[in-house]
């Protein structure tokens, strides 16, 4: 709303027409005033309202008294000459008359009597024939009657009849009515004055102050004074002579003038102050505070310290003596005080002043409950009291801030109570404007304790309608609510946030106990916690509470659709009570909006103030909305220094006031409506919501940040929110040099790795120690000494143990209210304590290693950029590569990646409870981001979510370490799993292969396994495995869970668990022996570590239409010019209804990619996969073709699966670089034809002719070179599982009778130049016996054997050899 916005009281249109008198009839006299005055348009419409308001129901004195004297005197001429003139004037005069009623406040009835006098002055000028004497006499026989009925308004009569009347005791027909009133008036006066003011008695009384001869003033003023104007009224007759004879007003004046009789300034002063209590001075105040700033001008240069301590403990004395009834007089005095020893220019005796004012005591609300009228029951000198010890504070802030924290700890220990209608919104602004700048932080530790940072006065919008529908449920009849309903409508004010919460106990539980201090006795009277508007009521609270574990003072605290939740399930109770608890609880919360700083109405008060643009309302609402505590507490912060610049604004600013007077129908009780708008009150009240807010944001940062443990993200954070808080310390005006230096010193630390925890505990106990300085110095030194003061005047005997508990209090409520001093103190403690629990509780080295720690490094999403760690080193190979074909659009599975930080740090985070459960939570946030991109959930038995985990290390050692398929199965879930269309089968294979990696990464040996798939195939008279049916599949896997049984091995059924325990099986694998022999053979670093990919299982073992295999976008088998030319010529094994490992592994006979490799084969295969699956084989090229051509890569090796014969269902599931041979000779047989023994044939897949000695094990293989160390170990192995890793360094060949080129040991071998035949399906190996039979030749250990690795055929024997060069044909 613009500043210049018309403002519409809803409110008080409503009252209006609640209040509307509608189709008045007037009396016939009444009426014929108007009909008389119908010709003249001006007089009419003035008439015709103030006859409105004479008639009304709920009339306004003030409106009519003011009104009259308009018609009376400004239109008098149209009356006094209308040809019914005396009819009329009579009927002007009878108007006059009524408004002299016991109702009308005495100034009303004063300003009455002179309008009727100024009349009858005005008709008896207009007289000139005689015509008006009649009325003349009529109206002074009136004015007589109204002064003889009303004492206290003849008393004061004197004054007016002696001033306005001029004309009438001239004529001799009206002097005798006319001096007979003024001298009754004047006996009045007499009579009051002599026994108000006895001025002996008062100045006998006290010798001390007066002990000079006071013979001059009591001539002036005192008793003789008085029996000499006794005398001359009682000589007087005439009027003339009794116009000597001093009016009230003269005796008032004489009285205050009497203070010029004492030759002393001093005595003058206490003069003044004696006489100020006289309630007949009233009326004469401005004049006597003249006098007394007069005194205390001739008293400013006092420089005598004895003389000014000795003035000022008089006056207060004095002040003691008439407090009790005339505090408002003292209170005016202490600000006439006060402004003149300001004009001193000292502070020391300003503060002398401020130490007597602050002895004297302060006037607390003094709350006692409501009074009959339904009014609070509170000293109205308390708000007096504030706005007098402000005034005084405004003159010069930095000289008054003693007084500043005396009035703070007194609202502080006393309370505070300001209504609506005091509008102390423009207290707020005036001590905004003054010079506040020095003192900022003491006043806003001040301004913040006053309940009135709004901007509508009354009851407006939603709080007026809600408060008014739950008074009309109940049709008024519930006496409680009608009360709340009055009392919010018309006396406005924060106690109502305890009447509300005291209604809600009492539906509760029935008790009153904290609702009747806030009700009038009549009301209280009339509860019974029963019937109609009781029972349901408290049903409704009783099951909120119950729902909700709320007490009911609480249950505003929510939000409300949680409210009317729980009250829609009550289906039992009356829809109307219902929506009464509703509305009452709603009532409750917007009181606390209006009263309390409540940041939930942040935005309509930034949509009121001009500093902020829409755009910045917007960009505050987005920052919530999404929140960033982070970016909105930078929001939050700038709002804040731009309000300050506002506050501090030296240009003084005035408020927009829109306020009105509303006619209430409860007669008696004041009540506006309206609004009030002014730059640095707004600023004030936005500074505070904006910083319960960012203590809300800040304790959120704090929240977020784990402090159970420090790491090196933890020390960034940690550094954020610390650099956040000395902003908030700066703009406060709390900035202190030592933290600053030492928030520096911190902020340098964090750049070195050397860096010790104990260093920086050493750090943080020194904020710890700066902050405690803050405290002293902004929150204990400015009040200590005044609070101790402050306690010892509340309590003359207070006990040091009792000032140091309210001390105590004070200073906790003080600084828990003042941001961001409690939060940044709270902050390092919790940073200390957590540095002490880490030293206490870890190991030294872990506790150091967890400072490095940066927990963003443990893992990354595949389908996600970032930047940190996205490269080989943090994600290994394998990861690096799948990352990158994710974001090149290629099909990779989703997953994720735990990085090689886990691995590095797995001493430090295993050392540390909390740093396991973090681990866990990244784990399962990664999960649940999984599970929404696949739209399956993980343990879910409708629709599960099953998972590869692979090791991915930086440098590839294939087959080295444990891989984990189909994590997340258990028996449920794959009997569930089972019963779905097409599954039956593929879920007891899934779990079958998921029970052998789990029981062989626990060592149980695969031939356990391997012998009970065997088993049921000889029992079953089954070949291949996908010929079993679902039974038999599910009787393999359960016999499967035996073995492990068997071996001692657990299972792990919780799918989170497996997962978990998947994951460390993978890093611990790293150490296996077979991962050792690999990186001590090749040379690689232990401490590179691995990275563990986990992802969405692609299932290749659905059906005959689908696979998975190995490809190598290089045939080595194409000549060099022909692979020139192609540039990709796809090679590699495939195999249908399988998983990636049974090609990986080497367990399965293998497939052909491409038609020529197909075609060159050793038996000729039936099938490849460009002749089957021709969608798969060339979506697969396609991405070969863009790798190497199109980005430049390498030749690749790339693993894939697909579910069906589609391009759409193809996945990649690992991609690196082809291990290829460039030679330039190859070894050949050379002998003549017909000279060798051939016995089979395989897949040669590397190195050319070779002779050498049969072994089947490492016993083999050590004892033969020892024997025959010229000859070359030729491993005879069933397949080449990663098992053999360490049997295939050792060998010279290798020849199996499964597994493919693309299997890892046959990778392995091929990078370590090895020869190598796979795939020689005539060759049966007997482990057990050590011998193989092949094409019906048994081979024993030590035989000759020769092979040939680009040929792929086996000989017997030993052979010559020689070596042809390759040449470009």
């Amino acid at each position: 709303m613009a500043v210049n916005d018309r403002f519409e009281s809803t409110a008080l249109r409503v009252n209006l027409e609640t209040t509307r008198t509608e189709a008045l009839t007037f009396p016939d006299e009444h009426q014929r005033l108007l009909d008389a005055a119908s010709s003249h348009y001006g007089i009419e419409r003035r008439l015709r309202h103030f006859l409105v308001e004479v008639h009304h129901r709920y009339p306004n004195p003030e409106l009519l008294v003011e009104s009259f004297r308009g018609i009376a005197l400004q239109d008098l001429w149209f009356f006094a000459g209308h040809e019914s003139r005396e009819e009329l004037l009579r009927v002007l005069l009878a108007l006059c008359r009524d408004r002299f009623t016991p109702a009308v406040p005495l100034a009303l009835r004063r300003r009455m009597l002179q309008t009727a006098l100024e009349l009858l002055e005005q008709l008896r000028e207009r007289d000139t024939d005689g015509g008006l004497r009649d009325i003349v006499h009529s109206g002074l026989g009136m004015i007589e009657q109204v002064l003889g009925d009303d004492p206290a308004l003849n008393t004061l009569a004197s004054s007016l009849l002696r001033h306005v009347l001029q004309r009438i005791p001239a004529d001799e027909q009206l002097h005798d009515r006319a001096a007979r009133m003024l001298r009754e008036a004047l006996a009045a006066s007499l009579r009051y004055w002599s026994g108000e003011a006895d001025i002996e008695r008062m100045l006998a009384e006290r010798p001390a102050l007066f002990p000079q001869p006071l013979g001059g003033v009591t001539e002036f003023a005192g008793r003789p004074y008085f029996a000499r104007q006794w005398e001359l009224l009682d000589a007087s007759v005439r009027w003339d002579e009794l116009c000597h004879v001093a009016d009230y007003t003269h005796i008032a004046e004489r009285i205050i003038d009497a203070a010029g009789q004492f030759a002393s300034p001093i005595e003058q002063l206490y003069y003044l102050l004696l006489v100020i209590h006289l309630r007949g001075i009233d009326g004469m105040r401005e004049h006597l505070l003249r006098e007394i700033n007069r005194v205390l001008h001739s008293l400013r240069d006092m420089s005598d310290e004895e003389e000014l301590l000795r003035l000022l403990d008089n006056i207060f004395a004095m002040f003691g003596e008439l407090r009790d009834e005339h505090m408002q007089s003292i209170l005016d005095c202490i600000l006439t005080f006060g402004r003149e020893v300001h004009l001193s220019g000292s502070q020391r005796i300003v503060d002398i002043y401020i130490d007597h004012l602050v002895d004297f005591g302060f006037v607390s609300p003094r709350l006692s409950g409501i009074s009959e009228e339904w009014q609070v029951n509170v000293d109205r000198n308390h708000i007096k009291n504030i706005r007098v010890w402000l005034e005084l504070i405004r003159l010069q802030p930095v000289m008054w801030q003693r007084l500043l924290s005396a009035l703070l700890i007194n609202l502080k220990l006393s309370g505070v109570f300001i209504a609506d209608t005091d509008l102390f919104q423009r207290d707020v602004t005036a001590l905004l404007n003054a010079d506040i700048a020095p003192v900022y932080f003491l006043v806003k530790q001040l301004a913040v304790l006053f309940p009135v940072y709004f901007n509508e006065i009354g009851a407006e919008g939603e709080l007026r309608d809600i408060s008014t529908v739950i008074d009309e449920l109940s049709q008024r009849h519930d006496v409680l609510i009608h009360f709340l309903r009055k009392q919010v409508h018309a006396e406005s004010n924060n106690m109502h946030l305890r009447l509300t919460d005291g209604i809600l106990r009492y539906w509760f539980d029935g008790t009153t106990e904290t609702l009747v201090p806030y009700l009038p006795a009549d009301v209280a009277a009339r509860l019974r916690p029963e019937g109609r508007w009781y029972d349901d009521a408290h049903v409704a609270v009783r099951k909120l509470c119950a729902v909700l574990q709320l007490p009911p003072e609480l249950l505003p605290t929510l939000p409300m659709h949680r409210i009317e939740r729980v009250l829609d399930e009550q289906h039992a109770l009356e829809p109307l009570q219902r929506t009464r608890v509703r509305h009452l609880i709603r009532i409750k919360q917007l009181l606390k909006e209006k009263y309390t700083i409540d940041i939930h109405d942040i935005v309509p008060h930034m949509e009121k103030f001009h500093v902020f643009r829409r755009a910045d309302v917007e960009e505050f609402e987005r920052l919530l909305a999404a929140g960033n505590a982070d970016k909105a507490l930078v929001f939050v912060m700038e709002a804040i220094h731009r309000l300050r610049a506002v506050i501090l604004d030296p240009t003084p600013t005035t408020g927009v006031e829109d306020i009105y007077y509303k006619r209430h129908i409860a007669a008696g009780i004041p009540s506006m409506y309206g609004r009030y708008l002014e730059p640095k009150f707004q600023a004030m009240g936005l500074t505070f919501r904006f910083e319960a807010l960012a203590s809300q944001l800040i304790e959120r940062l704090m929240s977020e940040t784990n402090l159970r443990y420090i790491t090196a993200s933890t020390l960034r954070r940690i550094e954020r929110i610390l650099v956040s808080l000395m902003d908030s310390l700066s703009i406060e005006g709390l900035s202190d040099e030592g933290f600053k230096s030492t928030l520096e010193m911190f902020r340098y630390s964090l750049t070195t790795s050397t860096f010790t925890i104990a260093q920086f505990m050493n750090i943080f106990q020194f904020m710890a120690s700066n902050v405690t300085g803050i405290i002293t110095e902004n929150f204990i030194e400015p009040h200590d000494a005044m609070l101790t003061r402050i306690v010892r005047g509340m309590r003359a005997d207070a006990s040091v143990q009792h000032i140091h508990a309210i001390s105590e209090q004070f200073y906790r409520d003080l600084i828990a209210g003042s941001f961001p001093v409690p939060q940044l103190d709270s902050f390092i403690a919790a940073v200390l304590a957590s540095m002490n629990e880490m030293m206490r509780h870890l190991p030294s080295d872990a506790a150091q290693g967890a400072l490095t720690y940066e927990s963003r490094l443990i893992s990354t999403r595949l389908y996600q950029e970032n930047t940190d760690i996205d490269n080989p080193v943090f994600l290994g190979a394998k990861g690096y590569y799948l990352k990158r074909m994710t974001q090149f659009g290629y099909p990779v599975p989703p997953g994720f990646v735990i990085t090689t930080e886990l691995f590095r740090r797995r001493a430090t985070l295993t050392s540390h409870p909390d740093m396991r459960a973090e681990i866990d939570a990244i784990i399962a946030e990664r999960l649940h981001d999984l599970e929404r991109v696949t739209g399956q959930r993980y343990g879910d038995a409708s629709n599960p979510l099953l998972l590869s985990v692979r090791s991915g290390a930086a440098i590839s050692i294939p087959g080295a370490m444990n891989t984990f398929l189909n994590v997340g199965l258990n028996e449920e879930i794959v009997e569930a799993l089972s019963t779905r269309p097409n599954y039956g089968w593929t879920s007891w294979d899934c779990y079958r292969r998921f029970l052998q990696g789990w029981g062989m990464a626990y060592g149980i040996d695969r031939d356990a396994f391997d012998s009970i798939m065997i088993r049921f195939k000889e029992e079953y008279g089954v070949e291949q495995k996908i010929r079993f049916t679902p039974a038999q599949m599910r009787s393999i896997a359960l016999t499967y869970k035996q073995v492990l049984s068997e071996h001692g091995v657990h299972v792990e059924g919780d799918p989170f668990r497996q997962l978990i325990q998947a994951i460390v099986s993978v890093l611990d694998s790293w150490y296996t022996e077979r991962a050792r022999v690999y990186r001590s053979k090749l040379n690689i670093a232990e401490e590179w570590g691995t990275a563990v990919i986990v992802q969405q299982m692609v299932l290749g073992n659905l059906n005959y239409d689908s696979g998975t295999g190995v490809l190598f976008t290089r045939d080595p088998f194409v000549r060099e010019h022909a692979a020139r030319e192609a540039g990709v010529t796809l090679y590699g094994d495939f195999t249908i209804c399988s998983q990636g490992e049974d090609i990986v592994g080497g367990l399965v006979h293998v497939l052909p990619i491409s038609e020529q490799q197909r075609l060159r084969g050793k038996p000729m295969q039936v099938m490849s996969l460009e002749k089957d699956f021709p969608e798969i084989y060339h979506e697969l090229r396609r991405y070969c073709l863009d790798l190497v051509h199109q980005r430049g890569f390498g030749h690749q090796e790339i693993e894939f699966t697909f579910e069906t014969k589609h391009a759409s269902d193809l996945y990649i599931l690992q991609a690196r670089d082809q291990a290829v041979q460039h030679e330039s000779a190859i070894a050949v047989f050379d002998t003549p034809p017909g000279t060798l023994q051939p016995v089979g044939t395989g897949l040669g897949i590397g190195g050319g002719a070779m002779n050498g000695i049969v072994c089947f094990d490492m016993d083999d293989l050590q004892t033969r070179r020892e024997q025959h160390p010229d000859s070359h170990m030729i491993l005879v192995r069933p397949d080449t599982v990663p098992d053999d890793i360490g049997l295939i360094f050792e060998c010279d060949g290798l020849l199996t009778a499964r597994g493919g080129a693309a299997s890892h040991a046959a990778v392995t071998a091929v990078r370590l130049r090895k020869t190598c035949v796979v795939d020689c399906r005539d060759m049966v190996v007997d482990d057990r016996h050590k011998t193989c039979t092949i094409g019906g030749r048994v081979f024993g250990a030590g035989d000759a054997i020769a092979i040939d690795g680009r040929l792929g055929t086996i000989h017997a024997g030993n052979y010559p050899i020689s070596y042809e060069k390759l040449q470009l044909p």
